[in-house]
């Protein structure tokens, strides 16, 4: 009996299997909080101890400034100006672009921005000062400001300031973000700390908007840094001088009694009345924050060092500061200041890099447009309009200024934006072509706009915005339209030439960030047909393209550019003769050849700026076109009683000017031509919740089939799913709830699933060479995202020991990976997402259309003139359908066999039905010809084009036919995104810690990869659909990502 007992408590009181794991589990996370508590409690005291120094050294410094004898010559000017005396406000200013080497020996008053700062031990501050695109050096030291006598006894007594200053300039400390000064004296005796204050250029966007750089900082918000060369200094306060006396109603540094009526009195070239420059001044310039607007007061001379200044674009002169007074002061911790913006380095390529990426840039673009690069750049865009007007109003063109609201879409109703219109509707011009035409019905002869037009395209590229500025010209012709063609050639020539002669200072600023050379254009412009120039293409070897194609792609137009340049040594060129299919519907088909057009499109470095040509003016063949477009005619009322009260013959065309100004300095991207660019991602989305809600209306409106044939033998999960318990739900209903793109693919054969254990929450792993590589983000709610990550990693170590690396997670997942668990991160692929309600169409009447639009138009043109037919279906799948489907997925694959591809899924379109939606294409026989299915995701993701294929011997076109009947069942529905799913990077971008040895290497290995599989190859398809592209990211712990890694990750992709 006693043995019995003995075991039976034995059993009570052992431990069940797992238990004293789960308790060292819990036991190392409680561990861990604790730890994180302890640092931040640490982190507070510390902050509370700085703000304690910066408060008592505020007060030093205000009370250093109360008793300086100088303080007469710096401090601030009311916001009223009314201590502004008659004297000051009757002198003359110089406009800091007239400073120069011919100014030497003059006083001068300006004013300016602070550009940058630096000290120079505590008796010399250097200050560039910047207005437009000019930028000069100022200095700032004790002893100046006063007689000659006067200055040379200071000067005796301070030695050391010019062989400083001489040091300085041989030694490029302006020019060196890193040079640092060891004068502490002076500091000592006001409690402020020598340290540079001159911000270094920042490696990353942490650097720009989480603190403000040291020189910019605010009043209200003193930087602090703590002085590793001598620990009795206490900590620097880069405060702007208006914090010190924030509460006091005396303007400038002046309370302690002094008038403030004296700040300005009198600025003139006598400053005998007010004592020489004081350190105190040296201190409280130095700590003018970059942007700062000030008033100056100081004399031209001659640079003290041998080469001039190198920090300004004024070289051979500099200005020594006698006066200065902040006019406008920096309230806010700015993210970026313009010398920041404007600064460039060289990449491995020798390429310039911008420090502030551009992106970052736009979000601020009050600040970026400051800088001398914007400057420079809005001054040709000037020219270029005043050139363009010029030659237009010397030719006898009227210029008019045509209505942006049209009662009915300004031409085929695609792509325009609606406007509520006192309980109407109405709509923003595409284009002024309309107006333009109507005008000439009015005898007006020749008209030309410069105004707005508005696409409502989502097309995220280089080249495209939803607002642009046209310059839009028609006119009457006698013979021909090359009338028109000739007449906007040699606008376009007189442009160039202009600008080339008048903006030369500009176009050199311009080079600095943009590279490029003189665009090159001949006295007699060459003029090519289309079809010359599709067999240009042809004899170079071009394959991307059919022999017969009737218009150029992007990448077609980008390679027959430089077949030409090549060829006639020419960046600008015409093509004549587009085939009818690539022209919009009013365009005059040839007399002797009704497939091509009397139409022609204008390219400058290799891409399209202008399309023009004749327009139908005949009223019965006009009303055809319309009708032959589904434009109704009553939408169009005005325009057609132009052409019923007769209609001369005429042509035109329209320029977009900030895609010009981009080609024709080589900008890359036409948001830098662009004051402030409107494109699909220009304002703020709706806050989520509401998105999250108007998706789960637009899903539920999808139709799913009723029925699939063979359902019941099909297996809907293939993946391992060992650790699903009974009350878990079921993977694919976890990927319809949380799930993105990546993890439809869960359910396939190859892949793991971990679950959370107490609610089933899921992630996707395949084991892979000793590392589990992780796919996507994890199903489960976002406020679960990190406890439920740092579960899983916990268990990858202890039980399964695998090394973790995670492919393709959202910036949610990143974001908890390398901040809460100091993972590194890159960037290599993109989730391609798609707005339905926003994808670009051929509009059929714009000059300046999408090419992406046109040539999904002319694709659908042509599989529907082969009698293709796309159906949704709504009801079941039936066996003798589902055999069709299969038969064609296995006549595709056996084609595919022979190309190099990789894929992390496999084609198993009839599982888990009841998550997704289905289109059918059908030929002229009735035959299924491709398919497409859609996949419905968690409802902020929308929804997946998670297979679209065309089956061997479909039309062409079918692919794009069934796309866009796609699109239009999920637009219908009101979906707001769908995703192609994941797709290739240009490149491999360097996230978290990552250095520039390893970011290089791994660059090298990705661009390999890339090119080996043609990874691109659907981004590019894709793109042409309005895809944009949202970043995902590899993440990996320290060492995790070595070649090991890498072939791990291959290893999991399926070949």
């Amino acid at each position: 009996m006693s043995s019995i007992i003995h075991k039976l408590h034995q059993k009570i009181h052992t431990p069940s299997p797992g238990s004293s794991q789960v308790s060292d589990e819990e036991a190392r996370r409680l561990r861990q909080r604790e730890e994180a508590k302890q640092k931040e409690e640490q982190h507070e005291k510390h902050k509370r101890e700085l703000e304690q120094k910066e408060q008592q050294l505020k007060q030093n410094f205000a009370q250093a400034i109360k008793n300086d004898p100088a303080a007469g010559r710096y401090g601030h000017i009311e916001h009223s100006g009314k201590d502004r005396t008659k004297d000051v406000e009757g002198r003359e200013r110089t406009p800091l672009e007239h400073i120069t080497e011919d100014s030497i020996g003059d006083t001068v008053l300006f004013r300016a921005r602070i550009h940058s700062t630096r000290r120079l031990g505590s008796k010399l501050a250097f200050v560039v000062f910047r207005h437009r695109l000019q930028t000069v050096q100022g200095i700032v030291r004790i002893g100046t400001g006063t007689s000659t006598e006067h200055i040379a006894q200071e000067s005796s007594s301070t030695p050391s300031l010019h062989s400083q200053y001489s040091s300085a300039q041989a030694s490029h400390v302006l020019d060196s973000p890193d040079s640092r000064d060891a004068t502490v004296s002076v500091d000592r005796a006001i409690n402020v700390s020598t340290h540079d204050h001159s911000a270094d250029l920042p490696t990353d966007l942490n650097n720009l908007h989480l603190g403000p750089p040291i020189t910019d900082v605010t009043a209200s918000q003193p930087m602090t840094a703590t002085s590793s060369a001598d620990s009795s200094i206490s900590t620097a306060v880069s405060t702007a001088p208006s914090s010190i006396n924030a509460s006091s109603s005396v303007t400038g540094p002046n309370a302690d009694g002094h008038s403030p009526k004296n700040l300005l009195e009198p600025i003139s070239t006598d400053t005998n009345e007010l004592p020489p420059v004081s350190e105190t001044m040296v201190r409280w310039v130095e700590k003018l924050p970059r942007e700062t607007i000030v008033l100056v007061e100081g004399k031209v001379k001659k640079p003290e060092v041998q080469g001039g200044v190198k920090s300004a674009e004024v070289h051979q002169a500099e200005i020594e500061i006698y006066k200065i007074f902040v006019l406008s002061e920096v309230t806010s911790t700015l993210p970026f200041g313009a010398a920041q913006a404007d600064h460039v380095d060289l990449d491995d390529q020798n390429e310039p890099h911008q420090t502030v990426p551009f992106g970052y840039q736009l979000q601020h673009r009050a600040v970026s447009l400051r800088t001398a690069d914007a400057h420079a750049i809005f001054r040709v865009t000037a020219a270029v309009t005043r050139a363009a007007r010029g030659f237009l109003d010397s030719h006898d063109f009227l210029e008019i200024h045509s209505a942006k609201l049209q009662q009915g879409a300004t031409e085929s109703g695609a792509s325009v934006f609606k406007v509520e219109y006192f309980g109407r509707e109405a709509f923003l011009a595409q284009s002024p072509q309309l107006a333009k035409e109507m005008c000439i019905g009015a005898d007006l002869e020749r008209v030309y706009e410069i105004g707005p037009v508005f696409r409502a395209e989502n097309s995220n590229t280089h080249r495209h915005l939803t607002e642009y500025t046209g310059v839009d010209l028609e006119m009457a012709i006698d013979s021909s339209y090359h009338e028109a063609m000739h007449m906007i050639d040699n606008m376009l020539k007189h442009i160039f030439r202009t600008v080339q002669k008048e903006c030369a200072k500009e176009i050199d600023v311009v080079r600095k960030k943009h590279p490029s050379e003189d665009l090159v254009f001949p006295d007699e412009t060459v003029v090519l047909t289309f079809k010359q120039g599709v067999q240009l293409l042809m004899d170079s070897g071009w394959d991307e393209d059919p022999p017969d194609m009737d218009d150029l792609s992007t990448r077609a137009e980008v390679r027959l550019g430089a077949l030409v340049k090549e060829k006639y040594n020419t960046d600008y060129y015409i093509l004549d003769k587009f085939p009818v299919a690539a022209r919009p519907f009013y365009t005059m088909p040839d007399a002797d050849n009704p497939e091509i057009t009397n139409s022609f499109d204008v390219f400058v470095r290799g891409e399209e700026i202008i399309s023009g040509g004749q327009r139908i003016h005949s009223a019965a063949v006009m009303k055809e076109r319309l009708k032959k477009a589904h434009i109704a005619e009553s939408s169009m009322s005005d325009y057609l009683e132009a052409f019923q009260a007769a209609m001369p013959p005429h042509a035109g065309g329209g320029i977009g000017l900030e895609r010009l100004v981009m080609l024709f300095l080589k900008l890359g991207n036409i948001r830098h031509a662009t004051l402030f660019p409107r494109d699909p991602h220009s304002f703020p989305a709706p806050p989520k919740s509401q998105l999250k809600e108007m998706a789960e209306v637009a899903e539920a409106a999808l139709p799913v089939p009723t029925k699939v044939a063979g359902s019941e033998n099909d297996q809907n999960v293939l993946s391992k799913d060992e650790m699903k318990k009974e009350k878990h739900p079921k993977l694919e209903d976890l990927i319809a709830k949380y799930g993105d793109s990546t993890s439809t693919a869960w359910t396939d054969e190859g892949y793991e699933i971990w679950r959370e254990e107490r609610h089933g929450y899921a992630i996707g792993f395949t084991d892979s060479k000793g590392h589990a590589i992780t796919w996507g983000s994890p199903l489960c709610p976002q406020s679960a995202l990190p406890d439920v990550i740092r579960d899983y990693t916990d268990w990858l170590k202890h039980h399964r020991r695998l090394k973790p690396i995670w492919l393709n997670c959202n910036e949610g997942t990143e974001q908890i990976l390398t901040n809460g668990l100091h993972w590194h991160a890159l960037a290599v692929t993109n989730e391609q997402r798609v707005s339905p309600q926003g994808r670009p169409k051929n509009h059929q009447a714009n000059d300046d259309d999408s090419d992406d639009g046109r040539a999904i138009e002319k694709k659908v043109h042509q599989a529907q003139n082969k009698g293709v037919t796309v159906e949704l279906i709504e009801r079941e799948i039936k066996a003798d359908l589902r055999k069709e489907i299969e038969d064609g997925i296995a006549r595709w694959q056996e084609n595919r066999k022979s190309s190099k591809q990789i894929h992390t899924t496999s084609i198993r379109p009839f599982t888990d039905a009841e998550h997704r939606t289905y289109l059918i294409a059908r030929n002229a026989e009735g035959h299924v010809v491709g398919f497409t299915v859609l996949h419905h995701l968690a409802a902020e993701n929308g929804l997946q084009i998670k297979w679209s294929l065309m089956f061997p011997g479909a039309p062409n076109g079918t692919s794009e036919l069934l796309l866009t009947e796609a699109m239009k069942v999920m637009s219908g529905a009101g979906v707001k995104t769908a995703t192609f799913g994941a797709g290739a990077a240009d490149h491999l971008e360097a996230v978290n810690s990552i250095s520039k040895f390893q970011a290089k290497i791994l660059s090298g290995v990705y661009s390999r990869v890339s090119k080996s599989f043609g990874l691109s190859r659907k981004t590019g398809f894709r793109e042409k659909f309005g895809a944009e592209e949202e970043k995902l990211y590899i993440c990996y712990p320290s060492h995790g990502l070595g070649m090991s890694g890498i072939q791990a990750i291959m290893g999991a992709f399926k070949h």
